[in-house]
């Protein structure tokens, strides 16, 4: 955000421990980066309406939101502050990598800012990119004809950097390989 120009933040994160995680980090970076969080609200992940919390959020007129929570639940704020008019940068964190977040949220998340694992866009990523012979091998190597087309997401990616760590201290604690 700060590399944005950002000065002013708001926060929309789910009412629970994910989202106290996500706004304790929020406010101690946002703080490093000299960023004013001048809102902060929350709403369950089965909650059908946020329109009280954005009207909130974009009363403070933050220049970025950040919306701190995982999968499909994650478009209902988004669509809200896109259908109430907000104009400024929206940011989502790496939980909203999936084919249902994006096949959901259509048009209302274009334009979203969030990390997420090369395997994501592996295909798009330019010629030079320290990370794009890795990825593309493993979207390769991952059988979409079994899992399905599309279904390579940050956590696949996740799930396949950890597996040779597992493997090696399974086999350090026992001996064995696993």
């Amino acid at each position: 955000m700060a590399n944005h120009g950002v000065k002013t933040g708001g926060f929309i994160g789910f009412a629970d421990s994910y989202g106290d995680s996500w706004l304790n980090e929020f406010g101690k970076f946002a703080e490093l980066r000299h960023i004013k969080v001048v809102a902060s609200e929350r709403f369950n992940r089965t909650d059908a309406s946020v329109t009280g919390q954005i009207l909130k959020l974009m009363a403070a007129h933050p220049d970025a939101v950040l919306i701190a929570g995982a999968g499909t639940p994650t478009v209902l704020p988004q669509r809200t502050l896109i259908e109430r008019g907000y104009k400024g940068a929206i940011y989502q964190t790496h939980g909203i990598a999936t084919p249902e977040f994006i096949r959901l949220g259509g048009k209302d998340i274009e334009g979203t800012l969030f990390p997420t694992q090369p395997v994501v866009g592996a295909r798009t990523l330019p010629a030079d990119h320290p990370s794009k012979k890795a990825a593309l091998a493993f979207v390769s190597a991952y059988d979409e004809d079994k899992y399905g087309k599309g279904t390579v997401t940050q956590f696949t990616g996740d799930a396949a950097g950890v597996y040779p760590r597992l493997q090696d201290a399974v086999a350090r604690g026992t001996g064995a390989r696993a």
